[in-house]
């Protein structure tokens, strides 16, 4: 049975974006080690489950960066290959995805998702999507967490401002 895996970067007191709201990475402390971290997670997937918000972020930069002659390698590769993945956006207010392998559900996610893991393949991957991923934990969806400390952050719940001089680190955490 396929795994749905949560990799979130988030701080340890739950600090899921930038201290202004952005929702780019560049709040994190992206280094090699991150990287190479973040390409074994994806090795073990053939799916990335975003939110509306997520979704219209990544579909706002991926798709040009292989025309991108300033894109790193890293870039590049990244971009191959969520090009080729599926990729499931889960809303109730998008009418439609127009991304190469998407689909839209905008229905009945827990029974979705339950398909989904019956399905043959890889594990599933949830990239960023904090409020989405909230939603999957409160319906007991996720099977594998992937936690990060950063350097700072806004908690999405509280507001509260983070910030630390700390380096990442991670922890599997499984069902």
């Amino acid at each position: 049975m396929r795994k749905l895996v949560l990799f979130l970067h988030a701080s340890l007191d739950g600090f899921v974006e930038g201290p202004n709201g952005e929702m780019d990475i560049g709040w994190v402390s992206y280094d090699a080690d991150l990287a190479n971290h973040a390409k074994e997670i994806l090795s073990t997937a053939d799916t990335v489950i975003w939110g509306r918000g997520t979704y219209q972020m990544m579909h706002g930069y991926w798709p040009s960066v292989l025309s991108n002659p300033s894109a790193s390698q890293h870039e590049r590769n990244h971009a191959e290959w969520i090009e080729k993945t599926a990729k499931i956006v889960f809303s109730t207010t998008l009418e439609n995805v127009e991304w190469n392998n998407s689909r839209l559900v905008k229905e009945d996610v827990k029974e979705e998702i339950n398909n989904l893991k019956q399905q043959p393949g890889e594990d599933m991957v949830i990239l960023g999507s904090p409020r989405f991923a909230h939603h999957l934990m409160q319906l007991d969806l996720i099977d594998e967490y992937m936690n990060f400390l950063l350097c700072k952050g806004r908690n999405h719940e509280t507001e509260k401002r983070y910030t630390c001089n700390k380096r990442w680190f991670s922890e599997r955490c499984t069902r």
